[in-house]
Formats: C-alpha cells, sequence, structure tokens
C-alpha cells in the first residue's frame, strides 16, 4: 500500500511541477525566450514547450493517460538533457537526465493493470 501512495505522490508532485513551469512558459513567454535563444531555439518554441507540459502534466493524472504523458515528457526532458550536454550545460543535463529517469519510472508504475485469464 505504501508503495501505491508513493507513485500517486511522485506523479502529483511532479504533474504540478510541469504544470506550474507551462504555464509560466505560456503566462510570460518572454522570460523564457532569451534562455531558448541561447540554446538555440526560435522564440516560439517557449510556447511549444509551455502547451506540451501543460498537457503532459493534466495527463498525468488519469491511470489510462499517464503512461503516455510520462513517456512524452521524458522525451522532452532527454532532449533537454542533450542539448545541455551539446552547450556543456551539465548540471541542468544531469537535472533533465534524471527527470527523465523518474518519469520514465512513472510511467511504467502507472500502466493499467491487466486481467490475467486462467
Amino acid at each position: 500500500m505504501l508503495k501505491k501512495g508513493l507513485i500517486v505522490a511522485a506523479t502529483a508532485v511532479f504533474a504540478i511541477l510541469f504544470f506550474l513551469d507551462g504555464a509560466y512558459k505560456l503566462i510570460a513567454p518572454g522570460s523564457d525566450q532569451a534562455m531558448f535563444a541561447r540554446y538555440g531555439f526560435a522564440p516560439w518554441f517557449v510556447i511549444v514547450f509551455g502547451l506540451v507540459e501543460v498537457l503532459g502534466a493534466l495527463a498525468l493524472l488519469p491511470r489510462r493517460l499517464a503512461p503516455l504523458a510520462a513517456a512524452v515528457l521524458a522525451v522532452l526532458m532527454l532532449g533537454g538533457a542533450a542539448v545541455f550536454v551539446l552547450h556543456r550545460d551539465y548540471p541542468l543535463a544531469a537535472a533533465h537526465l534524471c527527470f527523465a529517469i523518474v518519469l520514465a519510472a512513472l510511467g511504467l508504475a502507472r500502466r493499467p493493470r491487466r486481467a490475467v485469464a486462467l
């Protein structure tokens, strides 16, 4: 029972984090545009990333959508890690890699259980 509670709590924390980060990108895109430009992205990518983060955060909550949402967000984090490695920003790369690993684990843990026919 504790395991299930930890999975639900971790999912809620990640959903809140991604929702807030994505919402901030949507509400105040100018605040992140300079950082995105520094890493080679067009300014409008802030909106795209914000939408993916908000929608991914909301999709983490229902059990049926959680594995897909976790996979999408994990790929986003892996892409971010790759960009940061290319720009030699290793602390951010490590953080994004850790997020991707935890998201992958949450996605696997939140898969719907199938009944086994005997």
